[in-house]
């Protein structure tokens, strides 16, 4: 056996005696394995309505706010302002969204989503619903309010923490 190959297992030995979790039970790692599941379902399904999870959830924003300017979406949630960006540059192509002038902000762009948009999402609303009733259905109504609660305390939580500076 090579020195190399005692030094690696005696280094992963020190590392696993000195955590309480083994990596791949870090809850952090596994509420991102399931964030990627649910991407990766949605962006099969969403895939033949010429649209990404992003731009759903873009979209999903303009709706519930009627108008909104894409540094809102950004901010209030995961997406980059050049992932927003993008997203925003499609759904005006595709004609679900419009871009006006802001009249108190010359530089700012107030989107709002039209006819189409609500027809669009009136269709993939029960799609999607479908996939989220799928994905939650070994847990009971409680459960499902309970998880609702946790994802929003761990969120705010973490809003937080995005200050601090851990290394």
């Amino acid at each position: 056996m090579s020195s190399s190959a005692t030094v690696k297992r005696s280094d992963k030995e020190a590392f696993m005696s000195s955590t309480q979790h083994y990596p791949q039970e870090l809850l952090l790692f596994q509420v991102t394995d399931v964030a990627v599941k649910i991407t990766s379902v949605l962006r099969q399904v969403l895939g033949a309505s010429g649209i990404t999870p992003t731009e759903l959830r873009v979209l999903a924003f303009c709706i519930e706010e009627d108008r909104i300017t894409a540094a809102d979406i950004s901010s209030r949630s995961i997406f980059r302002s050049a992932g927003v960006s993008r997203a925003v540059d499609k759904l005006v192509q595709m004609g679900l969204l419009v871009r006006e002038d802001s009249s108190k902000d010359r530089r700012l762009s107030i989107l709002r989503p039209t006819e189409l948009a609500f027809e669009f999402a009136m269709r993939l609303c029960p799609t999607v619903e479908r996939i989220q009733s799928d994905a939650v259905a070994s847990l009971t109504t409680e459960e499902v309010d309970n998880l609702r609660s946790w994802m929003t305390s761990i969120s705010n939580t973490l809003d937080g923490l995005e200050q601090r500076n851990y290394i």
